[in-house]
């Protein structure tokens, strides 16, 4: 083998490992991108659930008002 042959090799041996490397890349930014979008879902439904109890919680508030309403209507 020439000088000019090794070389020619050394560099297809480069270049092999920097796509191996590459496509690692990719992958790892894929799997970082779904961990990112489930935690992100993860904080809408709690979001979501926290708003729902902040409803009930206002609307038993409001009942409870209106009973003492009704009730010092009718004993006032």
């Amino acid at each position: 083998m020439t000088v000019k042959d090794e070389q020619i090799a050394e560099l297809n041996q480069q270049l092999k490992q920097a796509q191996k490397l590459a496509d690692q890349a990719q992958q790892l930014q894929l799997k970082t991108q779904l961990q990112l979008e489930a935690e992100q879902q993860k904080v809408l439904a709690l979001e979501t659930e926290l708003h729902q109890e902040e409803v009930v919680s206002e609307a038993s508030a409001k009942g409870a008002e209106n009973k003492k309403g009704f009730w010092r209507r009718i004993f006032g």
